[in-house]
């Protein structure tokens, strides 16, 4: 649409000039070529060398043969834009300043010889006064003296060279931009990223509590429930004992599972103040006694100040506990466990150790545990370490280190 517009206003700025006098010198080949000259910009954006040639070429005749070409200047400057705007400035600039010199140096070459305003105007040889003694008889004529005047200005030059740099504004300016443009589509991206990773951790954490909770509950229900049989033989009130540890642990459980809720509801994230604690070191005596059965001894060695850790590194040794027992009901068929918790002045140290039936590390590892799997990630949360230390046929260690730093220790 530039292209023809320009085509177009130059075609109707020669009809104009022409009904004014002036073009009367130029022949109709060099007017239809200078009127379709401004069609070259349709290539300023693949091949701007072309236009900005094709032009500039065009613009010496046009200049000597009218007074003024403003339309053909006009695309002569889109066509110098355009081309350090969309071309590399090792090309752009050097052909830009090859092409604005060439357009004072061939009008003054052109003025200086006769026979190039011959071939351009061979009109010019018909309007010679022969009274004048300037030369053999038919070389020259009074449109000669007008031409010859018609030298490609400094000024305007300047002029036209302004706009080449004006492109190379405007290619940085866009390339900062994309560039500008791509760094927050970047961030963007990370942030959603971020995002999607909080989601996934924060869903990690809850399958893992979910499991903790849950899965330690139920197995202590069935276990109570497979005892019932027994139970019966021996009377009403070993039976009512036996129904009221499995409505103990149903409750606990219904108790963990709306604490976690109530935080996954919360506005903020923040849970019901109700039901905030969460269980720490104090409260492994109740567990032991909960998973502790007539076919199962637990042992429980608890040394230093319970209080001591913050409640987060308590929650992660409880839990160590916990799932350690919860495997051991599950699995191991143990009639023997010792817990040891070690509470001191850096760490919280933790052993289990069962005289189950044992497993193989590896194998439980590749088939995807989740409780195993839960109790390494509570570890590496704190910056901790896990080592398990089992084979079939000889029970299982599981031993832990949660550090303790004295800055958390004085925040809590």
């Amino acid at each position: 649409m530039l292209a023809i517009s320009l085509t177009a206003l130059q075609l109707l700025d020669i009809r104009r000039g022409q009904a004014y006098g002036n073009w009367w010198i130029a022949p109709d080949w060099l007017i239809y070529t200078i009127a379709a000259a401004p069609l070259s910009l349709v290539l300023r954006r693949i091949l701007p060398v072309v236009p900005c040639v094709l032009l500039a070429a065009v613009s010496i005749p046009a200049y000597w043969a009218t007074d003024g070409i403003p339309f053909l200047l006009a695309a002569l400057a889109i066509a110098l834009y355009s081309l350090a705007a969309h071309r590399r400035l090792l090309l752009a600039l050097p052909v830009a300043t090859v092409v604005i010199a060439a357009l004072q140096q061939l009008s003054k070459l052109g003025v200086e010889h006769y026979q190039v305003q011959l071939w351009f105007f061979p009109v010019i040889t018909e309007t010679i006064d022969p009274e004048i003694p300037y030369g053999p008889p038919l070389q020259y004529g009074y449109e000669y003296f007008r031409i010859s005047e018609r030298i490609w200005p400094v000024s305007l030059a300047l002029a036209l060279a302004l706009l080449p740099l004006l492109g190379v504004l405007a290619r940085l300016y866009r390339r900062n931009r994309e560039v500008s443009q791509r760094q927050a589509e970047l961030e963007r991206r990370t942030a959603e990223q971020d995002a999607a990773q909080v989601v996934l951790t924060e869903r990690s954490h809850i399958a893992r509590d979910l499991h903790d909770v849950v899965a330690h509950a139920v197995n202590l229900m069935v276990i109570q429930a497979e005892t019932g049989p027994d139970l019966l033989e021996r009377g009403d009130k070993d039976v009512l004992a036996g129904f009221q540890r499995i409505g103990d642990a149903g409750r606990r459980a219904l108790g963990e599972l709306d604490r976690m809720l109530s935080a996954l509801r919360d506005a903020d994230g923040l849970p019901d103040p109700a039901l905030a604690p969460q269980p720490g070191l104090a409260d492994l005596p109740r567990l032991v006694s909960d998973v502790a059965h007539e076919g199962l001894a637990i042992e429980l060695d608890l040394r230093g100040d319970p209080d001591h850790p913050p409640a987060g590194q308590q929650l992660a040794a409880y839990r160590l506990v916990q799932e350690a027992l919860t495997n051991v009901v599950r699995h191991a068929g143990a009639t023997k466990v010792t817990a040891r918790v070690d509470v001191q002045d850096d760490d919280v140290l933790v052993r289990v150790v069962d005289d189950g039936r044992g497993f193989d590390p590896e194998v439980a590892r590749s088939g995807g545990r989740h409780g195993l799997a839960g109790m390494r990630e509570r570890v590496r949360i704190h910056d901790g370490s896990l080592q398990i230390d089992s084979a079939p046929g000889r029970g299982t260690t599981v031993t832990a280190r949660i550090p303790v730093t004295r800055k958390e220790a004085v925040a809590e």
